[in-house]
């Protein structure tokens, strides 16, 4: 492990400076080796959901073996579906050797089957338990923490619940498909679409068609049937379930069950964090509006971007007339602009910011406040957890990218990803490239330099001052590590 103090600015090889912004912060910057790519490509890759550990399977004529953080797990014929539990610290994928499939767990076999039922390796989101469905002969059956279910003629969409302790996928017999949620068969029916657990874990949601038309069936309760059903979203408490349906060329929302109006495309429902509201956006005709709470609003060019608050008392969207476009929030409309986009609320909802274009220069808007002017933005604006601070990446005219926090412009980038402010608000980290160098930086220090970032979702830091993502120099995978240390 290599480690380098960096304070005010680094020199990353090749020419390649890459600055701090403003008054030097001190960060420390080490990188740890996870191997080398061996007989795969970079798109092979799997990385785990902490971003900390990656896995791979390298292919020869005669054999596939995993690689695990560099070390080489067991060899076989063929190796699929690479699975990381939720918490990293397992990797579960198939494995044949022969005509025989089993799966494997770090270097553990389980029990050899002559087939796998494609798709439905599962982890739980506790990571104690594993599922899948294997095939002996003309049969399928589920195996959960050892066990082997019913047989089944096929099988799908194996599913945990929330709380990891029930589970529920879709089976076929005597050419009727039913869902099985902990051992007890639902009623049959000609297909199944999707499986949901509520939130809670209680709750059982899922698609069914009959006679070619699906309807929802919540709780073994089979709703009206229509000529499409999907997108179901159960509220956060649980108590409410939603879903899009259609008849014939028009769409609706159907929420506690009941209808709303007929539209000609509906999207973007959401459920209020407290669950007691919910939104979508609609169309009709040549015309858009926000339906809130049931009530049909304002027509419009267009609307997007719709949203509630943290606290969910308020609720805004940025619409378009005329060729302007602008935020409505609580109801309100906001100033025009030439474009709008990215409205967002802060985390405890007191404040409000999006993006803004007039006479060709981008800006910020928070709290109606205007600031910045520049060619473009990337990625939308940021509150950092406590709410205090803002921060967004824009271009420049020469289409040079830089960060944009609490007012003060930073260093200039050929490209600028993932920005993100630490748990504590007091950092923010991001990765950069220039000259084909790619860097994670910290409050404006760059660390070392590599060819490429291994793409993760979600914020870079660990903690309040640390940041890690997985990294590619040639052919050298390295987990990348920066503190602030002041």
């Amino acid at each position: 492990m290599l480690v380098l103090l960096l304070a005010g600015f680094v020199v990353l090889g090749g020419g390649v400076m890459f600055a701090a912004d403003g008054s030097a912060p001190k960060v420390q910057s080490t990188e740890t080796s996870l191997g080398k790519i061996q007989n795969a490509h970079e798109n092979d890759l799997v990385v785990s959901p902490d971003a900390r550990r990656v896995a791979f399977v390298s292919k020869t004529r005669y054999a596939s073996t995993v690689m695990l953080d560099g070390a080489a797990g067991n060899s076989y014929d063929f190796v699929e579906a690479l699975t990381f539990s939720p918490d990293s610290q397992h990797i579960a994928y198939w494995a044949r050797s022969g005509k025989q499939w089993c799966i494997v767990m770090g270097k553990k076999e389980g029990t050899k089957y002559e087939g796998r039922v494609e798709k439905s390796l599962k982890i739980s989101p506790d990571s104690k338990h594993v599922a899948y469905g294997a095939w002996r002969g003309k049969k399928c059956f589920l195996v959960a923490g050892g066990t082997e279910g019913k047989e089944y003629d096929d099988m799908a969409y194996v599913t945990f619940s929330p709380d990891s302790k029930r589970i529920a996928y879709a089976a076929k017999s005597a050419g009727k498909w039913c869902v099985v949620v902990d051992g007890a068969e639902g009623k049959g029916y000609d297909d199944i679409v999707v499986i949901r657990f509520s939130p809670d874990s209680q709750r059982v949601a899922y698609v069914a068609k009959s006679g070619g038309q699906p309807f929802v069936v919540l709780d073994g309760t089979e709703g009206k049937k229509y000529d499409k059903a999907f997108s179901l979203d159960f509220s956060p408490d649980s108590k409410r379930l939603a879903y899009l349906a259609g008849r014939g060329e028009k769409e609706f929302m159907v929420v506690d069950n009941a209808e709303g109006k007929e539209c000609d495309s509906v999207s973007a429902f959401h459920f209020s964090p407290d669950s007691k509201r919910c939104s979508y956006q609609a169309k009709r005709r040549d015309k858009q509006m926000v339906v809130l709470d049931g009530a049909d609003g304002k027509e419009y060019d267009e609307v997007y971007d719709s949203g509630f608050s943290g606290d969910s008392a308020r609720f805004g969207f940025v619409a378009g007339r005329g060729g302007k476009s602008f935020v409505v929030l609580d109801g309100a409309e906001g100033k025009a602009y030439d474009a709008a986009a990215g409205l967002i609320f802060s985390p405890d909802s007191k404040r409000v910011a999006f993006d803004a274009k007039r006479d060709g220069k981008w800006m910020i808007v928070v709290d109606g406040v205007e600031s910045g002017g520049y060619y473009g933005i990337r990625e939308g604006v940021f509150f950092s957890p406590d709410s205090k601070r803002v921060g967004i990446v824009f271009a420049d005219d020469d289409k040079k990218y830089f960060t944009f926090v609490d007012g003060v412009a930073g260093n200039k980038y050929d490209d600028i990803w993932g920005f993100c402010f630490s748990p504590d608000s007091k950092h923010y980290a991001y990765e950069a490239q220039r000259a084909n160098q790619r860097a994670l930086v910290v409050d404006g220090v760059a660390g070392k330099k590599y060819d490429s970032f291994l793409y993760t979702y979600g914020s870079f830091f660990d903690g309040p001052n640390k940041v890690h993502r997985l990294a590619l120099r040639g052919d050298e995978i390295f987990l990348a590590e920066m503190e602030a240390t002041e």
